[in-house]
């Protein structure tokens, strides 16, 4: 009897507590979306590297970032300040005054042919066009830019000294009383004296001696930057001799109010009456050539030169010299 009464108040416990789940289940909202449950992502956060750190979660970023310092512009030296007076360019042709020509140092330096050089004779004129030699006065023959280009074949001192009738009216460098002395020369034809570089030894001269040749050709202008082309070849200059010969001469006697010009070339024995050149130490080779310019209204002839049938080879320490003159009278 006492086991029948136990069963059934279990059996009334039970139904009690499914009446119980039902009462509230009512009562309470049941969440529909975990009947069908989805599955959910978690997207990789991507790594920050530098001195910005992010955080990442979902809705929220967190950005540590250092507050910004205003740059400043990297600051160049200033350049110091200078003053550099301008002086007039050099004249030509005017024959006047001028001290002050757009050289450095232009203490003792007069203008000639639109360029400033040492002057020998009055430093208060300014040469002509030509030469030094046309402010000298009458009497003098002019010999206009006589260079010389030395070709060692080491780099050797050398001594060069003029012997001539007259005076050194133009020079560069500045001509001693005793000569250019221990002047560097380079096997390229580089020279260093007293300091200051140059391709060459250049000066102009006033003569008392004339020399006028009898033998030579007569060129027509119009053929005269062939004929003086030819000619220089076969005396012996080389392409960047010739070139400076042509751009020195070619315009001077193209202005020369002639149709025709007479060109001889100083023998050895002429050139040494009024511009004899000692080297030393002493040259293998001396290629030498003094030039005469005359104009004329017409041609004469038949006339002769006697030239080198090739051009002299160049053996060992070479010395080279070009100049010339214009006959006017």
């Amino acid at each position: 009897m006492n086991k029948q009464k136990g069963g059934i108040e279990i059996y009334t416990i039970g139904l009690l507590l499914i009446f119980a789940t039902i009462f509230v289940g009512n009562l309470l909202p049941f969440d529909k979306s975990l009947a069908n449950p989805t599955t959910a992502s978690i997207q990789d956060i991507p790594l920050v590297s530098g001195n910005n750190l992010q955080l990442k979660e979902p809705g929220i970023t967190v950005v540590s970032t250092p507050t910004p310092t205003p740059s400043t512009p990297a600051l160049s030296p200033t350049p110091p300040i200078t003053t550099t007076p301008i002086l007039p360019r050099c004249p030509i042709d005017d024959g006047v005054s001028h001290t002050n020509c757009d050289c450095p140092n232009n203490t003792k330096l007069v203008c000639n042919n639109g360029q400033c050089v040492s002057y020998q004779g009055d430093p208060s004129r300014c040469p002509l066009a030509y030469s030094g030699c046309r402010d000298v006065g009458t009497g003098f023959t002019c010999y206009d830019k006589p260079v010389i280009y030395l070709y060692p074949t080491k780099e050797m001192l050398v001594n060069v000294k003029l012997t001539i009738p007259g005076t050194v009216t133009v020079s560069i460098p500045t001509y001693p009383e005793t000569g250019w002395q221990n002047v560097l020369a380079h096997p390229d034809g580089r020279l260093e004296y007293q300091g200051k570089a140059y391709s060459e030894l250049y000066y102009e001269t006033a003569v008392t001696k004339t020399v006028k040749p009898t033998t030579g050709i007569v060129i027509s202008k119009q053929n005269l930057q062939t004929s003086l082309i030819s000619l220089t070849t076969h005396l012996g200059l080389l392409p960047s001799e010739q070139k400076e010969f042509m751009e020195y001469w070619l315009p001077r006697l193209t202005k020369l109010n002639s149709p025709y010009i007479f060109v001889s070339v100083l023998t050895k024995e002429e050139k040494d009456l009024v511009d004899h050149v000692d080297i030393s130490p002493k040259p293998d080779v001396f290629i030498e050539m003094l030039f005469y310019f005359k104009p004329l209204t017409f041609p004469i002839g038949p006339t002769t030169l006697t030239l080198p049938q090739k051009p002299p080879q160049r053996n060992g320490f070479t010395a080279v010299e070009w100049g010339g003159t214009i006959d006017n009278n």
